[in-house]
Parts: structure tokens; sequence; C-alpha cells
């Protein structure tokens, strides 16, 4: 993944925060750690990290196979499921090196998204900048998804 969020082209500090969170992987208790910041708790399984960069989203695990906001996944709680950078200073999509191979584009309410679910990253784009970037569980991690019926 750190090869993906690495070459998109923004600072040192994010990328080494970037290359160190890791959907699926990482635990809330590493975070301020990671970000060098505290954080706000926002609903009951997100928090959020103000940053010079942008703020940063994160939303995790409420225990195993617990429906949350981001579906059902047997992960232990308080594990990282997805985060969402908004950056300060929105940039063209131009000024990111996205790797385009396994990218698919969407449209949705005047807004684009450019998905890679192999490693597990979109851009929304809307006026022509990237107004968010996601990052979940990449495609390597799906079976840790829990069935509906859960």
């Amino acid at each position: 993944m750190c090869v993906v969020l690495c070459s998109i082209g923004w600072d040192v500090a994010a990328q080494t925060w970037l290359g160190a969170i890791k959907p699926a992987q990482t635990q809330i208790t590493d975070l301020p750690q990671i970000l060098g910041r505290s954080s706000k708790q926002r609903g009951g399984d997100g928090l959020l990290f103000e940053a010079k960069e942008g703020n940063i989203f994160v939303e995790y695990s409420l225990g195993r196979c617990i429906k949350g906001t981001w579906g059902s996944w047997d992960l232990e709680k308080g594990t990282v499921i997805h985060l969402t950078f908004y950056p300060a200073k929105p940039r063209r999509l131009s000024s990111y090196k996205l790797p385009t191979a396994n990218m698919r584009e969407e449209s949705f309410h005047g807004s684009s998204s450019f998905v890679n679910d192999t490693a597990g990253f979109l851009f929304v784009v809307n006026g022509g900048r990237v107004r968010e970037i996601s990052y979940f569980p990449a495609l390597e991690f799906q079976s840790l998804r829990c069935s509906e019926q859960n």
C-alpha cells in the first residue's frame, strides 16, 4: 500500500503517516503516535484528527462482525477500517501521481471518484479538485468481511 500512497506526491509528513496507517491492520491506539496529534470522537466508531495538511477522519471496528458505518468486518475492536483525508488545499487530480492500473471511475451528484479496489483507495473530485481521499481494506482483506446475516 505504501507504494501507492507514497507515489501520490504529498509532502514528506503526509507520506509518513499515510504509509503507517493501514486499514484492517492498524489499531486506533496507535494513531496519536503516528499522527502526532490527538483526536476528537465523531460518532460511535469515528475519530477526527486535525492537521495542517487537512483533516483525517478514521472509522474503526466496534468488534468482530458488529455492523458499523463501514459494514461488518471480522476485526478486533479498535482496528482501523477506513480513513478519509480532506485536504486543506484541494489540488487537481493530475497533480497526484496516481497509478492508473486497476482504476475505475464512478460519477455521482456532480462528483467523480477514481477507485482502486485492489490497493484500497479512492479519490473524490468535484469542481476539478480532489476534495477527499479515502483508504479502505485492500482486496486482499475482503475475506475478513462478515456475512450479511450478522
